[in-house]
């Protein structure tokens, strides 16, 4: 489908949707983020106003449930592609949550890191990157991805820093 049959099924001038998107892949991740988004609306709350070990793994949880209803498109971009629709998507959907999570000191990172702006940032795009590869190996590699054994690795993997201190008194190592 292109832009002139997306413009007809949607009854809008294809100068409306060459507005919103300037190619079809970036047509389909903001439809993507968008459907994020809409999913974690009735989570945001939890998630980044009280974060805590048992929100970020509910979160996880339904981040990768939504990944998996999609898994067909994110597996398009083929396992050898770096900048996957996936990875894209995941990059809009997590970083600005990453960032304020930095800021506000739940990962364990050092002041001079989380209160600077330059630190902030390179940090929520380690923890951005670092999640969105995680999912993309995990659809690459698995035919039937099971999101257990994702959160099992995802526990185990990540630097000390990425956990919270009650993550570290023992729920999750």
């Amino acid at each position: 489908m292109g832009f002139t049959e997306i413009a007809t099924v949607s009854g809008v001038e294809r100068s409306t949707v060459y507005k919103h998107a300037s190619s079809l892949t970036e047509f389909l991740i903001d439809i993507l983020v968008d459907e994020l988004a809409a999913v974690f609306e009735r989570f945001r709350v939890e998630a980044l106003e009280a974060p805590s070990y048992f929100s970020r793994v509910r979160g996880m949880r339904l981040l990768l449930e939504t990944v998996l209803l999609r898994q067909e498109i994110y597996r398009q971009a083929g396992r050898d592609s770096n900048y996957s629709v996936l990875s894209r998507v995941l990059a809009r959907h997590l970083h600005d949550r990453h960032l304020f999570l930095v800021e506000q000191g739940y990962f364990l990172l050092p002041e001079s890191v989380s209160k600077d702006a330059i630190g902030s940032e390179m940090a929520a795009w380690f923890i951005t990157d670092g999640v969105a590869g995680s999912i993309k190996a995990w659809i690459d590699t698995s035919a039937n991805p099971d999101i257990d054994t994702f959160l099992r690795f995802h526990a185990v993997i990540p630097p000390e820093w990425w956990h919270s201190e009650s993550d570290r008194l023992g729920r999750i190592r």
